[in-house]
């Protein structure tokens, strides 16, 4: 994800919804980042915001994921029936993706562990559901009780390079949510501090960019509103000047049809005038030859 992107992805209905509005279109959605530089590779360009970002090493696959869109697809893919992969199963041994939890023993759950927890005479009782029910608080009456509910909805967020890390950390140099094991070598003597630390201090940064660019969003609204306004009085007055062409050319057309007839008469009337002049004095040629 570009650094602009995520922002893209939460202002574009807004902002679109808006420009329909006022009869610009806006269409929502993320956008699509290209390269600047197809032969180099070196640049994505967003084509929303024209912000060009430098590629890290390893290419598009190495730009910090969107964590929040990862989230909601994982949901998704959880209520379909299908786990996210970073929920896996705490009985196991090895890495099997969880399909459900037990509320009673906070515990997740593949399909093998939880047919054997349900016929065991100890754990036959328990309170067993499934990790999309978990993820998307379905049952809204464990919410506040179920440890299990709450494990799910605070579940940690596995590094894509380590994925046995858990993203702990903050790197202020690469401006990147990052996991110990990165620490050592990717992002080896850059400056760090804890996730929660940089939320809360990345937040505040957030919450005053918004509230001092929201005067900018009034007077681009606005001023979209008045491009809006001059469009339809350029278009009326176009459309009015473009009648009143046409209706002119159409009287002309017209009066130069009337002159076309009236002269195409006056030369009918005078080849008949001419013609009976000369019929008149062959008449009088004709006499005189019999006389």
């Amino acid at each position: 994800m570009a650094p602009c992107h995520g922002y893209h992805v939460q202002s574009s209905s807004k902002v679109g919804a808006k420009l329909k509005a006022f009869g610009f279109g806006g269409g929502g959605g993320a956008s699509v980042v290209m390269y600047k530089d197809p032969a180099k590779e070196q640049l994505l360009v967003c084509p929303s915001c024209e912000m060009a970002t430098e590629l890290p090493l390893g290419g598009v696959n190495r730009l910090p994921p969107h964590f929040v869109m990862a989230r909601k697809i994982e949901d998704i893919v959880s209520a379909c029936g299908n786990p996210p992969p970073n929920v896996l199963c705490e009985l196991c041994t090895n890495e099997v993706a969880a399909t459900s939890a037990c509320s009673t023993r906070s515990l997740k759950l593949c399909n093998f562990c939880k047919e054997a927890h349900q016929r065991q005479r100890s754990t036959s009782t328990h309170v067993v559901r499934t990790v999309g029910e978990l993820l998307l608080g379905r049952s809204r009456t464990h919410r506040s009780s179920d440890p299990a509910l709450a494990s799910a909805e605070s579940r940690p967020i596995k590094c894509p390079m380590h994925p046995e890390h858990q993203l702990k950390l903050f790197c202020t140099t690469c401006h990147q949510v990052i996991c110990p094991e990165c620490t050592v070598f990717i992002h080896r003597d850059h400056k760090h501090t804890s996730a929660a630390k940089a939320a809360k201090v990345y937040s505040r940064f957030v919450k005053s960019a918004i509230e001092q660019t929201r005067p900018l969003e009034d007077y681009a609204m606005q001023s979209v509103g008045r491009l809006n306004d001059m469009s339809i009085r350029i278009n009326s007055k176009c459309e009015a000047v473009q009648r009143d062409v046409e209706a002119f050319m159409d009287d002309y057309a017209a009066a130069l049809e009337e002159h076309r007839r009236a002269l195409l008469r006056q030369i009918a009337d005078v080849r008949q005038a001419k013609t009976e002049m000369l019929m008149a004095q062959k008449g009088d040629l004709g006499k005189g030859e019999f006389n």
